[in-house]
């Protein structure tokens, strides 16, 4: 009997190791070059485990075969093909993009009613319908009604630093605040001075939004169980603090026949879709999760940066005074500024990759091979590691903005995607930080806040987003 039940065990086991293994043969037998993966895991141990940013993961993948188009890797047990030819890239992205029209994550409204609703994870007509709202509402004539409320937001910021000059601030903390500030000001129509208030609820869960821990990490693998399990990512508190908050401004403006130039504002008046208050919660949310979270993390690098390079920081600052005022189109024409910004993001780009799916079989060329792509293929785009490859950028991790003076579009630069799936709260993005950044420059000193002059490594996950492995901090005083 025992004898029997070791048998029985190690039949077990073994059908067990063949079933994790049994995809594991999938690019070799496509004749695509791949990083050989680990058992459970695939090539994704360090993402599983939290101890690696996927953007550094992704970047080592990259590495293992210099010279080829493309590499395949798997994700636990799911292939997925790394693209490193820009052809391909460009291909998948742009030109070819009704045959890679859909995010590799996704999560049903059922599960996340406030994700499952954002234009990143939507998939087919829904996808294009939330796409052209946020279109519509992203336009430069839109922006330019906002930029008095990032001006307002921008004075505080400016007039708190007075008060607290020489005082040491955390990067990422300070520049949360002011987008934290001027988004809730720009979609809700809400002040919540959050500088000066280092206590705010509202910067609170703004904080929260992003705390998805394990949540993360997992739906990072393995989006599907979410859907099927009906897991939020986004907390239910979370979610009921904002349904609130738009229910109760929708009623105040309502009730009180008000109105005010914000992305709330056209929520309501948009007669055509006549929005539930929760697609209105999911809608604004959006636009407060992409211009409050990813411009932060932004910012605080380009802050930094600035702040351990005092010769970029004056040239900076000499562009800056050489024009007669700071308003919303001279804010988008200093080349200078631009070059820093762009410099900045190709070493710190907050989405350190993009995963498509392909929806129909494709052949597409890359460098001298033919790749055949089989429907629901997964895609990466490896950002993080293109940024960082000296093929495309020589000495690639100097900070060096004058690459980008005579070639800002270059097409390896890909912070804010590419094609019909591009960040379309770029614009915003652009138009807050380069604003508050410049009316710093031009007030102030930024100095770093400790003896630690060195660039900022990224190799932890702590956050959704791109984090620095040390202190990351600046000081400012008076010029």
């Amino acid at each position: 009997m025992l004898l029997d039940g070791v048998l029985i065990l190690i039949a077990i086991i073994g059908a067990l190791v063949m079933w994790l293994r049994w995809n594991y043969g999938y690019w070799k037998k496509r004749g695509i070059p791949y990083v050989e993966p680990t058992i459970i895991f695939g090539n994704m141990k360090e993402v599983i485990t939290g101890s690696t940013n996927i953007g550094v993961v992704s970047q080592k993948i990259y590495n293992q075969y210099p010279g080829e188009p493309a590499i395949g890797f798997f994700n636990m047990r799911q292939p997925v093909l790394q693209l490193k030819d820009l052809d391909l890239i460009k291909a998948v992205l742009v030109t070819e993009f009704s045959n890679f029209r859909e995010n590799a994550m996704s999560i049903t409204k059922q599960a996340d009613p406030i994700l499952g609703r954002n234009p990143f994870f939507l998939t087919g007509d829904e996808w294009k319908e939330a796409r052209k709202t946020h279109t519509l509402n992203h336009t430069a004539n839109k922006l330019k009604t906002l930029f008095k409320y990032i001006e307002e937001v921008k004075d505080d910021m400016v007039n708190y630093i007075k008060k607290n000059i020489g005082r040491k601030f955390e990067a990422q903390d300070f520049s949360g605040r002011f987008t934290t500030d001027v988004v809730s000001s720009c979609v809700f129509g809400v002040k919540t001075c959050s500088l000066a208030e280092e206590d705010s609820e509202f910067r609170k869960k703004s904080i929260e939004i992003l705390q998805m821990g394990w949540k993360w990490s997992l739906f990072m693998i393995s989006p599907s169980i979410f859907s099927i399990l009906r897991i939020p990512l986004i907390n239910k508190g979370i979610q009921d603090f904002f349904y609130n908050l738009v229910k109760d401004m929708v009623e105040m403006r309502k009730n009180n026949k008000l109105t005010r130039s914000d992305f709330l504002q056209n929520l309501i008046n948009e007669k055509e879709h006549n929005f539930t208050m929760m697609e209105m919660t999911a809608q604004t949310m959006t636009f407060f999760i992409d211009g409050y979270a990813t411009s932060a993390t932004e910012m605080s690098f380009l802050l930094y940066m600035l702040a351990i390079y005092p010769d970029i920081q004056d040239r900076v600052r000499n562009e800056i005074n050489n024009v007669e005022k700071l308003d919303f189109d001279t804010v988008h024409h200093l080349p200078y500024l631009d070059a820093v910004f762009n410099e900045t993001l190709r070493l710190y780009p907050a989405g350190v990759v993009l995963s498509r799916l392909c929806n129909q079989d494709t052949t597409l060329k890359g460098g001298n091979k033919t790749f055949e792509f089989k429907k629901n293929d997964r895609i990466e785009i490896p950002v993080f590691a293109l940024h960082r490859d000296p093929e495309h950028f020589p000495e690639p991790l100097k900070f060096k903005p004058e690459r980008f003076l005579n070639n800002a579009n270059h097409p390896a630069l890909l912070t804010f995607g590419a094609g019909p799936r591009a960040c379309f709260g770029s614009r915003f993005a652009k138009t807050q930080i380069k604003t508050g950044v410049a009316y710093l420059v031009k007030n102030f000193r930024i100095l770093p806040g400790t003896e630690d002059r060195s660039m900022p490594t990224v190799n932890n996950s702590k956050t959704v987003l791109l984090s620095p492995d040390k202190e990351m901090s600046v000081k400012f005083e008076n010029l």
